[in-house]
């Protein structure tokens, strides 16, 4: 239908059509580029950082099969392997193997020493890769999730542990002042 106008108030097919409208957010910084650009500084303890580790781990592990990528080639290339394994896509996917997450051997506290024998300055826990499965307990994310299961445990025990041995690892969530 010509002229018609989408949610937003553009014209159909304009790319921002169905763009949801933009939060009215208070405070210095706006959702724009310059406004980033402006405002944005990187703090002191992460430019003084000269190494950092980023740990990578979450439901993709059930499986243990290439990368953090399954979820996708579970669908694609790897679907013969996932069906000799687990059955058809269509009858067991990737949202089966949450309950397989258990982590029983995960421990907090040993993540802590290896990264701070390490001589790293920050440690970063990834939070959620590209298969939408958090590894914290919100209750906002989209994903199900068990409120027990290691994946609320995970960083909610890395951050308890660094603070119960006085750690003075960085986080890439703090302010100017951390570590």
């Amino acid at each position: 239908m010509p002229g018609a106008f989408a949610q937003t108030g553009a014209p159909a097919g304009a790319p921002d059509a169905f763009a949801r409208p933009k939060p009215d957010l208070a405070g210095p910084v706006l959702p724009t580029w310059e406004s980033v650009r402006d405002h944005y500084h990187t703090p002191k303890w992460f430019r003084e950082a000269k190494v950092g580790i980023f740990a990578h781990w979450g439901l993709y592990a059930v499986p243990a099969h290439h990368s953090e990528w399954y979820s996708r080639f579970m669908y694609t290339t790897d679907v013969q392997w996932h069906t000799e394994h687990y059955g058809a896509p269509d009858k067991f996917g990737y949202k089966d193997f949450i309950p397989m997450f258990k982590a029983e051997k995960f421990d907090a506290d040993e993540w802590v020493r290896i990264v701070q024998r390490s001589g790293a300055r920050y440690f970063c826990p990834v939070g959620e890769h590209s298969d939408g499965f958090a590894m914290w307990g919100q209750r906002s994310d989209a994903v199900v999730r068990r409120e027990d299961g290691a994946e609320a445990r995970l960083y909610r025990g890395v951050g308890q542990s660094r603070t119960e041995t006085e750690s003075d690892l960085g986080n890439v969530d703090a302010q100017d002042g951390a570590p």
